[in-house]
């Protein structure tokens, strides 16, 4: 229309554009109906004020599917209905105490707002002026009131909001519509110390967004209403270091967002959201029947990056190769713990020092959990709190024991010459592995927490590689290798990875020199070692 400048806040509704556009002649916005035809359009009735502009934290526009609602600006603003089917347009609070509407939210059959002046309080409309009423009195209004309550989302009967109280900071609120069942979520950063629960997208009963605790930084979580469950879904940086997911978007059964890791930069992630089983993948690792998904990703020393490569061993062990199929870099396994503790455990020895992450995935409750190993360190995790079986997640990993001293040291008890054992070449058996080409002969003994003692079974991978067992053929307990590194510092090295706390001592004997290592294990330590001096 020519008294009419401009078009912003475009929203599509009911078959009709609505708009909103200046008035030459008042210089006030107003809200514009564009009809089916080019040349209609109608100027609905109330004002916005002048130059009127929505906020990204405060829309305009919302519908429900049969009703568009809006509110009249940010000061003086007033809660409209408009019926784009007979073209009646309603004001739904003509209560002059109500006038600072905002934070509109359409979903269940009502619409819900916030009025914001010396309170803040929380209404919900049925789209007609005698369902239009107040919920719940949110308390005092801050002194940025427009920043009190923020993200807001409708997940089946229940209003998701995040709100900003001065006793416990910004954190998670829910309302059914009735004053009783309005209530704070219980805090996921308790104290003063505010979770700043932010991008909500939802999927039938449940709300995906993205929160802060002390213990993990920020991280995806979810609630469940159907089961009155709050969880939290990922740890994209390990502990406390956040994986700032941002930018959450549903696309099926999978939830989009960006984050870092901490190794790729910012890049967008994809989470399954449907239970199921682990499908097995060149870099994808399934163990306790497929309950349990693993992928592995590196970054060298030289800023190279990469996906390591799965191999399974046993039904609840397996390991990934990083840079060369006979070079194992790290082995994990996942155990049921449940008749202990109630949790499924993880356990984790490295035979790398290379920066890398371990992505481990529940695929029966999509509970994600990340174990990072930093450059430069030798670790071993035995994680006995990792997964509950109703999805319930706590504290995160700890790289708690590693090997004596510095990080990737070994404890040797034995540093000597056997001139006995110059034979030049090793001879294979049920307890002994021999590693490149039959130079080095490798043995175990053990010792667990009762005082029982054996002899390691062995199982060669590789002609480097190999593990041993102590108590049955599908629990693998250490895993070790023989690398030439001659070319690099006129030595052969030694590395090896626990995935076992009792006490164990590894012999390793160089056939051509007789030379031997006694590599030692206290009762109750993980430990990894990389000895680069060793022959």
């Amino acid at each position: 229309p020519s008294n009419l400048d401009g078009a912003w806040e475009i929203f599509f509704a009911g078959g009709h554009l609505y708009f909103v556009s200046t008035d030459l002649e008042s210089g006030e916005s107003r809200v514009v109906r564009a009809g089916t035809s080019s040349s209609s359009f109608d100027v609905l009735p109330p004002s916005l004020g002048y130059q009127y502009s929505g906020e990204s934290t405060n829309p305009l526009f919302v519908w429900d599917g049969h009703y568009l609602y809006f509110h009249t600006g940010v000061y003086g603003s007033k809660l409209w209905r408009d019926d784009p089917a007979s073209g009646s347009t309603l004001l739904l609070t003509p209560d002059p105490a109500v006038y600072g509407v905002r934070n509109l939210t359409a979903g269940d059959g009502f619409v819900y707002f916030v009025d914001l002046n010396d309170h803040v309080t929380l209404w919900r409309s049925d789209g007609s002026v005698a369902g239009t009423s107040a919920v719940a009195d949110l308390g005092p209004a801050p002194y940025d009131e427009e920043y009190m309550v923020r993200s807001t989302a409708v997940v089946g009967q229940w209003l998701a909001f995040s709100l900003w109280d001065e006793s416990t900071g910004r954190e998670l609120w829910v309302s059914d519509g009735t004053a009783g069942g309005t209530f704070s979520v219980p805090e996921l950063a308790p104290g003063l110390d505010s979770s700043n629960p932010a991008s909500f997208v939802t999927n039938d009963q449940v709300l995906y967004f993205t929160a802060t605790d002390p213990v993990h930084g920020r991280e995806i979580w979810r609630v469940d209403f159907s089961a009155a469950r709050v969880e939290r879904l990922s740890d994209i940086g390990p502990g406390s270091t956040p994986g700032h997911p941002t930018e959450l978007a549903l696309a099926g059964d999978t939830l989009l967002f960006r984050a870092d890791d901490g190794i790729h930069g910012a890049e967008v992630w994809a989470l399954p959201l449907a239970t199921g089983t682990c499908t097995p993948s060149p870099r994808t690792l399934c163990l306790d029947g497929g309950r349990f998904q693993l992928e592995a990703s590196w970054a060298d020393f030289s800023g190279g990056s990469g996906d390591g490569t799965a191999v399974p061993l046993t039904a609840d062990t397996g390991y990934f190769w990083f840079f060369d199929p006979a070079n194992v870099e790290t082995v994990t396994k996942v155990l049921d713990g449940l008749g202990v503790n109630d949790r499924y455990w993880l356990f984790y020895g490295a035979l790398s020092n290379v920066e890398y992450a371990l992505d481990v995935t529940d695929t029966a409750t999509r509970v994600k959990k990340r174990y990072l190993n930093p450059p430069g360190r030798y670790a071993s995790i035995g994680d006995t709190d990792a997964f509950s079986p109703d999805g319930m997640l706590t504290a995160g990993p700890t790289n708690t024991v590693v090997a004596s001293g510095t990080d990737g040291s070994p404890t040797i008890l034995v540093d000597r010459i056997d001139e006995l054992a110059a034979s030049g070449t090793c001879t294979a058996s049920e307890t002994r592995l021999c590693l490149q080409q039959g130079r080095f002969a490798v043995e175990a003994a053990w010792r667990d927490f009762q005082g029982n003692t054996g002899i390691g079974t062995a199982v060669p991978l590789s002609a480097d590689t190999g593990y041993f067992w102590f108590f049955w053929d599908a629990n693998v307990e250490v895993i070790l290798k023989v690398l030439d590194g001659r070319p690099v510092n006129d030595r052969f090295w030694v590395y090896y990875g626990a995935l076992s706390n009792v006490e164990y001592t590894l012999t390793v004997t160089d056939t051509a020199t007789g030379a031997v290592k006694t590599y030692f294990n206290p009762s109750g330590r993980f430990a990894s070692v990389g000895d680069n001096f060793a022959f």
